[in-house]
């Protein structure tokens, strides 16, 4: 577990994790949330251990980037079914022909919120999307368009040696683990289109929007970039002699 201190704008999600706890507790009885960033997952996990509650996640499957998550006042091993994770397929639309953003903004443009609607995963030949269990019905009877492809989700079990998503390596330098140095490392762009981008709300920090392109980043941070893609940093490696920090970062590039 990462131990990174909260962002003020992360501050309204710690007061509910912190609700979430210690209603667990108190009540003993677990507290089911709907999918959590990677981001959220960490903090929901720092801020029920200061509350002695027990957290479990789970996503569809165990390579799953968003999770939902069980509260617990103590260890009860919860199996896959407690999480109400359900599993849609459509079948006959292959990965070449719609991107991760076509088939997320589909299930939005239903009326969804995002934050019912776990990892989309592009197969040969299908799009798997995991969803909590309540918004099924509703995606049954009206998801029916992703791009030009005329769609008819089914139920199934996802495929299960599905690796989750796929980052590409990538070691970067940079003077400062902030917003606008890490777009501009990673996208290749000067930092004024990198600092550009994130005042005109074209990225977002873990799946949240923001503004400030001075940002300090931590491990674990996603930014999204409309365009080009996501960028995950995953862990500062060290400094070099000029005193620019190495960072081991991720990069899914939308197509």
């Amino acid at each position: 577990m990462r131990y990174t201190p909260a962002r003020p704008a992360e501050q309204p999600f710690v007061q509910r994790a912190s609700e979430w706890a210690q209603r667990a507790v108190a009540r003993q009885r677990w507290e089911l949330t709907d999918f959590l960033s990677p981001r959220e997952q960490d903090l929901l996990a720092q801020t029920a251990h200061r509350h002695h509650a027990v957290v479990a996640f789970y996503g569809g499957t165990e390579a799953a980037e968003r999770k939902r998550a069980l509260v617990m006042p103590d260890d009860w091993q919860p199996e896959p079914v407690d999480f109400q994770v359900q599993a849609l397929r459509v079948d006959g639309v292959a990965a070449q022909a719609v991107s991760h953003g076509s088939v997320l903004g589909s299930l939005l443009g239903t009326g969804l919120d995002r934050r019912v609607i776990g990892d989309v995963a592009l197969t040969a030949q299908s799009v798997y999307v995991w969803v909590c269990a309540s918004v099924v019905p509703h995606l049954l009877a009206f998801w029916r368009q992703v791009d030009r492809w005329t769609v008819s989700p089914v139920l199934a079990d996802g495929p299960a040696d599905w690796p989750g998503p796929l980052y590409e390596p990538k070691a970067i330098h940079v003077h400062a683990l902030r917003a606008d140095a890490v777009i501009a490392q990673a996208c290749r762009w000067p930092r004024e289109r990198a600092r550009a981008a994130v005042e005109s709300g074209l990225v977002s920090l873990n799946f949240a929007p923001f503004a400030k392109p001075d940002e300090p980043l931590v491990a674990g941070d996603i930014l999204s970039v409309r365009g080009f893609g996501r960028i995950k940093v995953v862990e500062v490696v060290g400094v070099s002699k000029r005193n620019r920090q190495l960072v081991e970062i991720g990069i899914l590039q939308s197509r």
